[in-house]
């Protein structure tokens, strides 16, 4: 509580300050005073000074008074800068950008410059013939959160491909077995690309398995189907029939033939048995003594069946007859007589042709033993046709008679099937050539797998035998793989499935032969953010001068990361003195006297300087009038995806280019490096000295790296070899370089580290978990409550939840201050509040996690309650909290004062 000394005590005035501070202080304190302080001394002196005693207008506007208060104005604003350089000095404390890179130039490290981006350009062409896309070739994407559109050009020259836009990969397919329960079927033989087969819904088809695949004579196992529809799958006609299919084995494949018209036997539907009644006959019979009676009676009457036939004879007539014992004459059944391989049709048909084939289906019993039947299905060809009236039985009527090109006789060892019921008989007109079918093919059952199909010819699917491709899925993040193989299937011209092997494994869910998930692009051309500027004239070179510099005439240099440089940034800048290109190097430090060499720096403004050498370390410039020329990019800074609704745009012209895609994001680009990222840094890889040696020093290269906000590394077992692990936490929007700055590590490791072990990202990419935050807090009515909540928001460490963003590092939830894993207590938050000026007391009344969102501006959380005290954190993740999920209430307090 505030002591009143207005009675009885007089307060002593804190001017001047003394200056004392404790190590490790994030900010010292270095004024002697404030304005109030001073103009409070000076007040109190006057009373102290017998001739100013008796001054007692003291007031604003009296002059002397108004000296005073402007001295004290004066002396404010000395403290306050004094103070402020004073900080400056220090690296821990300083926040001038052109300060830390001053305090860490003196040990030999310097800030980051921008970095350009990379990405993977989707070109679409046209027409049928490849597309040269040339070296260098310019482009223009408007980002997301970019306020100008970047700039890039293609790395090296490319070739595009038309039918490599934008394709599908398919799921691997399977050939089922033909069974029971199947629905589906497709053609195999005949080619039906070159001998199509023409059938709709409603044609029936005959399946069996043929005793010859070309000329089928026999079907076995067989069965008539119905097509119920159509459907094409990547140019093959699959049938669906009705019902499904009844085998009672399993096959690969069956003999198929698409039938027309059904025909029976003549006389199939006549009387069952008919009974024809002879004449009179006459009878001698001779007797005792020689006589000789004759006698007339008639015969009993002949029942016999009209439905059976012989399919063989001893002779090549058939005359069916039937006789009784005793009667020596023959009854006739059919008139005229058939041959064995003629079989009347039940009508007289005009329009088969010699040479049709017949499917035809009957029950044969065997010859030797009557009760043994078996069902048949022959194949044959009419060999001849005729039309002519015929009886059977008691049916008689027009017929067309076919003789067959072979008798239906057939022999299976000692069975001997010959004799059929026409009853029986099925006569199938036969409207296309032997088929060879299958089962309509079905998708794997595997989950994933490096393979998947391609549709095209085989110089297409050749086209993509080393390619990079990307996939596009709708609401997810596009995947870069690369084809490592595609065999060769003939015939090459032809539009087939061909097999595409991948470096990695996919989900074949996302690859469905029927409306296809995934766009994929082909023709992915690298490009580097920058443009290219015009030859520039740096100036006169003097042999007498050294150390001359000269500074680039446009901002900002693109600098591209080259894992094998120290440092890694690399400019893109060639100098040329005299015509002749010299090299760019990091030091003077130990070079030689005449070597053409220079160095690039860039200043607190990013301006960049080239500098020569003084004739000792590094050679001097000849004199000559612009005879040092520079050639350069510029542009820095582009990452991300492209604007919702906007177009790649081309710089240049392209012959039959269609479309430029931007399928992936921009990747690597980023500002010049921030002070609050050197404070980290620059400690660590000032004592590495460049190489990596230990864990820290991987970590501090890792903070490096453009997007990389949070580094951790960590030694471990993985697959029972040591690897150092690591864990990164990247930036706001730039997810998806993670890959990217893996790859970087690992080459640092190589060109610069050990090499004797791995350096293995984290299991799983490292992220923010969200907290929301409900608190009630009382305050001093003395302090406007706009700024308290200010205050606490900065205490606790909230941020904006947008990409490449300043937050202040100073709070609770902040990125340095937290490590991966890190819990967090309800009270440490209370605790926070309370800390905060003005803030009298402070209860935290909900404390939940909100999971980890990509975006956390989109989450609006209900009403926050207090699930626990203690918020856990999974180790490879980080806690957060964004500024919209910390609810605040504040009650106003009126604090009184103690006399």
């Amino acid at each position: 509580m505030k002591k009143d000394c207005r009675n009885d005590c007089v307060e002593p005035v804190r001017f001047p300050r003394l200056i004392d501070n404790r190590a490790s202080l994030s900010h010292i304190g270095y004024r002697i005073g404030t304005y109030s302080d001073i103009w409070e001394y000076l007040r109190r002196n006057l009373d102290k000074t017998a001739e100013l005693a008796k001054w007692t207008h003291r007031s604003a506007d009296d002059p002397g008074i108004a000296l005073l208060q402007g001295a004290a104005i004066l002396g404010d604003i000395l403290t306050f800068y004094q103070e402020h350089y004073a900080n400056e000095a220090y690296l821990r404390t300083a926040q001038w950008r052109e300060s830390i890179a001053d305090l860490v130039r003196l040990l030999g490290y310097h800030l980051s410059p921008g970095l350009g981006g990379k990405a993977q350009f989707a070109f679409e062409v046209k027409g049928e013939a490849p597309v040269v896309v040339p070296s260098r070739f310019p482009l223009k994407a408007q980002l997301q959160d970019h306020a100008k559109p970047s700039e890039f050009e293609t790395i090296s020259e490319f070739t595009a491909y038309p039918w490599l836009s934008k394709f599908n990969l398919y799921r691997p397919l399977t050939t089922p077995y033909l069974k029971a329960g199947i629905q589906e079927l497709r053609i195999v033989l005949p080619d039906q690309f070159t001998t199509p087969i023409e059938l709709k819904p409603g044609d029936r088809l005959l399946l069996g398995e043929a005793d010859n695949l070309a000329e089928p004579t026999r079907l076995a196992n067989a069965e008539i189907v119905v097509i119920d529809s159509i459907r094409e799958l990547h140019g093959t006609k699959l049938y669906k029939i009705k019902g499904a299919m009844k085998r009672t084995t399993d096959i690969l494949e069956l003999t198929a033939f698409k039938l027309a018209r059904t025909f029976h036997h003549f006389g199939h539907n006549g009387a069952r048995t008919f009974t024809q009644v002879p004449g009179k006959v006459k009878s001698t019979v001779t007797v005792v003594n020689s006589t000789t009676t004759t006698t007339e009676s008639d015969l009993p009457p002949l029942k016999s069946t009209a439905f059976s036939r012989w399919l063989d004879f001893l002779t090549e007539s058939f005359d069916p007859a039937f006789s009784y014992p005793g009667n020596t004459s023959t009854t006739r059944i059919v008139i005229p007589s058939l041959e064995k391989k003629d079989f009347p049709l039940d009508g007289e048909v005009q329009d088969l042709a010699t040479g049709t084939r017949l499917v035809i289906q009957t029950t044969i019993y065997n010859y030797n033993n009557t009760s043994q039947t078996k069902d048949f299905t022959l194949v044959r060809k009419i060999d001849g046709l005729k039309s002519t009236s015929l009886t059977w039985g008691q049916v008689t009527g027009t017929t067309t008679i076919v003789t067959l090109d072979q008798d239906l006789l057939v022999i299976e060892g000692p069975a001997h099937y010959s004799l059929a019921d026409i009853r029986n008989f099925l006569i199938h007109e036969v409207a296309s050539p032997p088929m060879l079918v299958r089962a309509g093919q079905q998708e794997t059952s595997s989950v994933d797998g490096n393979e998947l199909y391609f549709l095209g010819t085989g110089p297409q699917a050749q086209s993509l035998k080393g390619r990079a491709v990307m996939f596009v899925k709708s609401n997810a993040e596009p995947q870069l793989a690369h084809v490592n193989n595609v065999p060769s299937l003939a015939p090459a011209d032809r539009r087939l499935l061909r097999l595409v092997t991948l470096d990695h494994n996919v989900p074949y869910a996302d690859f469905p032969n029927e409306k296809p998930l995934v766009t994929v692009y082909g023709n992915l051309v690298s490009a580097t953010e920058g443009k290219s500027e015009s030859a520039a004239a740096l100036g006169n070179g003097d042999s007498r001068l050294v150390f001359q510099t000269f500074k680039l005439p446009k901002v900002p240099l693109t600098y591209l990361i080259s894992p094998s440089a120290t440092p890694p940034e690399v400019p893109e800048l060639q100098i040329y003195v005299n015509g002749r290109l010299w090299k760019r190097v990091s030091s003077f430090f130990g070079r030689k006297p005449e070597e053409e060499i220079y160095l690039v720096r860039e200043d607190a403004d990013n301006n960049s300087w080239v500098q020569f050498g003084d004739g000792k370390t590094g050679a001097r410039l000849p004199s000559g009038i612009k005879n040092v020329v520079a050639m350069f990019r510029t542009g820095t800074g582009a990452f991300g995806p492209l604007e919702v609704e906007a177009k790649v745009q081309a710089g240049a012209r392209l012959d039959r280019l269609d479309k430029i895609q931007l399928p992936g994001i921009a990747a690597g680009g980023s500002e010049p490096e921030d002070g609050e990222n050197a404070r980290q840094a620059a400690p660590g890889k000032t004592q590495s000295l460049d190489r990596l040696v230990s864990l820290q020093d991987f970590e501090s290269e890792a903070l490096g790296i453009a997007g990389v906000v949070k580094a951790g590394a960590t030694w471990d077992l993985v697959n029972n070899i040591p690897a150092v692990v690591l864990t990164l936490l990247m930036d706001t929007g730039r997810e998806g370089e993670i890959l990217a700055v893996r790859e970087t590590i690992t080459n640092y490791n190589t060109g610069r580290g050990p090499h004797r072990f791995p350096v293995i990202g984290p299991p799983q990419e490292s992220k923010r978990k969200y907290v929301a935050i409900n608190a009630t807090y009382g305050f001093d009515s003395t302090y406007l409550k706009d700024e308290i909540e200010a205050a606490i928001q900065i205490a606790l460490g909230v941020s904006s939840g947008k990409p490449n963003a300043r937050d202040d590092q100073r709070g609770l939830f902040s990125l340095l201050r937290r490590d991966f894993g890190e819990r967090e207590y309800a009270t440490s938050i209370a605790g926070t509040i309370q800390n905060v000026p003005g803030v009298i007391w402070a209860e935290v009344k909900g404390f939940q996690s909100l999971g980890t969102p990509a975006d956390p501006t989109v989450v609006n959380p209900p009403s926050v309650t207090l699930v626990d005290n203690i918020m856990s954190c999974e180790s490879q993740n980080v806690l957060c909290l964004y500024r919209g999920h910390l609810q605040l209430t504040g009650v106003a307090q009126i604090v009184a004062e103690v006399k």
